[in-house]
């Protein structure tokens, strides 16, 4: 798509997870790519892209339908939600800034002879706190987020970041936005796209990983 913990559902050794905790130092437009074409975010649709093996799911750790044909597709459920705070060392209501998080994917896959190529349209939902204005007064937040492909033996083939940023007119709140994501992942003879996994949650500071850790998520293990 050319734009973690026991909790991943049997899917995930505990050495997986401590690699996708340490892959956080990653920031910014950081990304960790071994195959040619990494995701690609999709602008001008509207709508999800969604082939004959889609999949639909929510967040909170759940993955789109399980398809035999489709790599599996799920949003990590510690990183499934990012909280800003005036002091993120000891965050208040007063002091709350915003918050965006993953509500809802839709996936599909198109197989190639030698290659898969999946489509994801990750929802969001963000809100405004009572610091925001004072924060930023255009109240225009950007959100970093992540797309990894994990190999069948478990190894990060790629990962790359991308920006979503939240527009606010007039103190909208809440808001919603949808991301159009595309990748082709090449297969070698006798893989099959349903042995690969697919990560997605946000990038987030140490800060923001022990708040959501403080207040996990519904779903969460």
């Amino acid at each position: 798509m050319s734009k973690q913990n026991g909790f991943l559902d049997g899917f995930f050794t505990t050495k997986l997870w401590m690699v996708m905790l340490a892959s956080l130092a990653l920031t910014g437009c950081e990304a960790v790519n071994s195959i040619d074409q990494s995701f690609k975010k999709l602008t001008g649709s509207k709508q999800a892209q969604e082939t004959s093996s889609g999949q639909t799911g929510t967040a909170s750790g759940l993955a789109a339908m399980t398809n035999a044909n489709c790599p599996h597709v799920k949003i990590v459920d510690e990183l499934s939600t990012v909280s800003r705070y005036v002091n993120p060392v000891m965050p208040q209501d007063k002091d709350f800034i915003s918050n965006a998080k993953f509500s809802a994917l839709k996936t599909g896959c198109t197989a190639a002879p030698a290659s898969v190529t999946v489509e994801i349209a990750a929802d969001f939902d963000g809100k405004l706190g009572p610091a925001a204005h004072d924060v930023a007064p255009q109240e225009h937040f950007t959100y970093p987020y992540f797309v990894t492909v994990i190999t069948p033996q478990g190894e990060i083939l790629s990962k790359d970041i991308f920006a979503m940023t939240m527009i606010y007119q007039d103190a909208q709140t809440p808001l919603k936005k949808t991301e159009h994501l595309r990748q082709t992942i090449p297969l070698s003879a006798g893989q099959k796209a349903s042995d690969y996994q697919i990560l997605l949650g946000f990038q987030l500071d140490p800060n923001e990983l022990s708040y959501n850790r403080a207040h996990p998520v519904i779903g969460s293990k």
